[in-house]
């Protein structure tokens, strides 16, 4: 792709060709207000806190879908956007009532870390004041719609990385809300239990109600490792089927299976801790090694 230069509050900046405005202002560590936006994600605007100014351009547009091209002028904090932006988040603590000091995701929530950026500790708009039913029904995933923003994070997700496309949305309007399947419970649908969701959503509006691991048997290939090493003797091997089978009764979800198998067959879904299962490969590589020679 070619290199296309733009010129970012008042500074000339070099980006790629089909890259977007939003990835041009990350790629140079202009920071731009998100939430509908993730790495992974194909970007919809749907948020709207990226809005940017663009010279020619009658109103603000976001910056995640806009393509960018070759001698762009564009300003990303100006006082009229800061303003939009705070009506923005205004608007979304009215969609339910938040209380950010007593809320379960706190510290975890991208809308609560905008919230205090901006210095918002209220709105002036009406508070809906209903509240909707909390859906406990998944063995692994909590779905509080009640402090959902409706930013599509957790559709796509289950769309685009996961392949399920278990969740959507239903109704329109403000009687707009994420479901699964035909408004059926997460636990009674078709929902794969992969998190995909929960590791998407910025206000923990889907969380993991508790970590949980699994064993695909169409990449188990029965070497017994992860029997070997488990500290809590929770994974035994199916004769029958010859894959690996857990324990959910026994098993503590520490990691050391998913971060020993060498055909990545076992899966700790929900938040799976990087630098934990990096640490647990160091400690336990002269033991695996043995185990393969052996």
């Amino acid at each position: 792709m070619s290199e296309i230069t733009l010129t970012i509050n008042d500074k000339k900046v070099k980006g790629k060709e089909g890259d977007t405005v939003l990835e041009i202002c990350q790629a140079n560590d202009i920071d731009v207000p998100t939430l509908c936006h993730l790495e992974e994600l194909s970007d919809v605007g749907a948020c709207r806190m990226c809005v940017v100014e663009i010279e020619r351009e009658r109103r603000p547009v976001p910056a995640c879908t806009y393509p960018a091209r070759d001698g762009l002028v564009v300003k990303t904090d100006t006082e009229q956007l800061e303003k939009y932006r705070r009506l923005i988040l205004e608007l979304m603590l009215s969609e339910h009532k938040h209380d950010c000091s007593d809320c379960e995701s706190d510290g975890h929530c991208e809308l609560q870390g905008l919230i205090n950026r901006y210095g918002i500790d209220k709105t002036r708009f009406p508070v809906t004041e209903s509240i909707e039913p909390i859906d406990d029904s998944s063995d692994v995933i909590i779905w509080n719609p009640n402090i959902c923003i409706l930013c599509g994070r957790c559709v796509r997700a289950c769309v685009e990385i996961s392949k399920h496309q278990v969740l959507d949305f239903a109704h329109r309007g403000d009687k707009t809300v994420v479901t699964a399947e035909m408004n059926e419970l997460l636990g009674e649908s078709s929902c794969y239990s992969c998190a995909a969701c929960a590791e998407a959503c910025p206000t923990w509006a889907i969380n993991p109600s508790r970590i949980l691991a699994s064993v695909n048997e169409n990449l188990c290939s029965n070497c017994g490792i992860c029997v070997a090493v488990c500290p809590y003797e929770a994974i035994n091997i199916n004769k029958e089927k010859k894959v690996a089978e857990i324990n959910k009764d026994l098993c503590k979800f520490c990691g050391t299976c998913c971060a020993t198998c060498p055909s990545q067959a076992i899966v700790q879904y929900a938040f799976t801790n990087e630098r934990m299962f990096a640490e647990i490969n160091a400690a336990l590589a002269i033991e695996v090694e043995a185990i393969g020679e052996g």
